[in-house]
């Protein structure tokens, strides 16, 4: 069962309950059929063995878990009380008995699971607080979200820490840093689901697929935690995804972004991403002065919303081709101004944008280029000019490795034989770094 084979499973239960009687078989058959999503099935399994006098308080919180999936919320809720009342007088009738308490002590954590999907977070906590099994990393988890969604995020964040399961802290530190905003008052209160996000599988979803996915529960929380961990690492870059996040959640996400506008221990590039979402969403004016709080202070940001053309636009080309002039004629204050006025104006021309981080590098003003490319990067990925470049500056910077991952990243395979053989220029100075013989490109 735990490889997923879960039809083979149902059969061997079957049969270990049909030929032995066995109660762990019959729960087991039912368990697989909840998995499969099949709850009416698992009941009617469970209801194969009718005996009052059984203490088994896995079988009652299945129960009460396969009810709620049907909607019958008061079966579910006696079912649970069932199972609470079960554990509790099994636990101490087992102590006589070595070992057989630290298995009872397992089913906490599906009894936790049943009250979590009821929505009973008080009582989650209540039998995380009473009950031995606080060790254990998913019922642990659960008390957390139980304490998230009560408010109480300061003991949702001990209830985390606590958790020794090396599989789990990795996820769970994602959901402390998120709880600590929440504490703060600079994420809104929100509730989560009962199950972490599946890291793996969102890592390989498609744009499309992502974008369909409600940005709600442990999504969110993913999102969040993967926002305010990208602001803490480049706390000057804008953090487009959390503009993504306003977007997608309605009046909630309005009310993010106002809060980390507010907030006084947010670094500047994540409030440009919260005001590029609201002025998106009409609250702000393009080109209005943002009131924003920045490293204790009261000042203000403007947020340009600018069109990118798909094409040439035969007037910005020419306009291009006279800052290139002005700057061979040796007249680059000229062209600068030139090439500033363009990026500027109510068009984002991307050869513009080239030129000025060309010119920007021939002065050796590298960061404020690689500043320039970024914003490119941002607004067209994987586009071959703009790789280059990186990769050139980094170069020039003495970062071999994010050149050459820059340069690998570069598909030239439609592209012009100058630039191909531009770039294979560019990769053998980096080679040529990278085993201490120095050229020049």
């Amino acid at each position: 069962m735990q490889q997923g084979k879960l039809d083979e499973a149902i059969a061997c239960f079957r049969q270990a309950w049909q030929e032995a009687g066995l109660v762990a078989a019959l729960n087991n058959w039912a368990t697989a059929l909840y998995y499969q999503d099949k709850p009416a099935e698992a009941l009617q399994v469970l209801d194969q063995l009718q005996d009052p006098a059984l203490i088994h308080p896995y079988r009652h919180a299945l129960a009460s878990r396969c009810y709620t999936a049907l909607g019958d919320l008061q079966r579910a809720r006696e079912c649970l009380q069932r199972a609470v009342r079960d554990f509790e007088a099994g636990r101490f009738r087992l102590r006589a008995f070595a070992g057989t308490e630290q298995e009872w002590i397992q089913y906490t954590t599906i009894i936790k699971e049943a009250a979590t999907e009821l929505g009973d977070y008080r009582l989650v906590l209540d039998l995380h607080n009473r009950w031995p099994g606080r060790e254990l990393a998913r019922g642990a988890f659960l008390a957390g979200v139980a304490a998230f969604n009560l408010g109480k995020y300061r003991q949702a964040i001990r209830i985390w820490e606590r958790v020794r399961d090396p599989a789990w802290i990795g996820p769970l530190s994602g959901y402390v840093l998120v709880a600590q905003w929440t504490d703060r008052g600079v994420i809104p209160p929100f509730q989560l689901d009962s199950d972490p996000p599946d890291a793996e599988l969102l890592r390989n979803l498609t744009p499309e697929q992502a974008d369909k996915l409600p940005v709600e529960g442990s999504f969110r929380l993913y999102m969040l935690a993967t926002v305010f961990a990208m602001a803490d690492e480049e706390p000057d870059e804008e953090v487009t995804l959390v503009a993504e996040i306003i977007r997608r959640t309605g009046d909630w996400g309005m009310d993010l972004g106002r809060r980390i506008l507010e907030s006084a221990s947010l670094p500047i590039g994540l409030k440009f991403g919260a005001a590029r979402a609201l002025v998106e969403a009409g609250v702000f004016e393009p080109g209005q002065p943002i009131p924003v709080v920045h490293q204790g202070r009261r000042t203000e940001i403007v947020v340009q919303m600018k069109q990118v053309p798909d094409g040439p636009i035969p007037e910005l080309e020419d306009a291009v081709a006279e800052a290139l002039r002005l700057w061979r004629e040796g007249k680059r204050e000229a062209a600068m101004k030139r090439v500033v006025e363009l990026r500027e104006g109510p068009v984002l021309y991307p050869p513009a944008v080239l030129l000025e981080a060309d010119f920007l590098r021939e002065q050796g003003k590298l960061d404020e280029a690689l500043v320039l490319l970024g914003m490119l990067d941002d607004l067209m990925p994987e586009q071959p000019a703009v790789l280059f470049r990186l990769a050139l500056i980094h170069l020039d910077m003495g970062e071999i490795e994010t050149a050459r991952r820059f340069a690998d990243e570069i598909d030239a395979s439609r592209l012009s034989p100058d630039f191909r053989r531009d770039l294979e220029r560019l990769k053998a100075a980096i080679r040529a770094e990278v085993e201490g013989d120095h050229g020049f490109i």
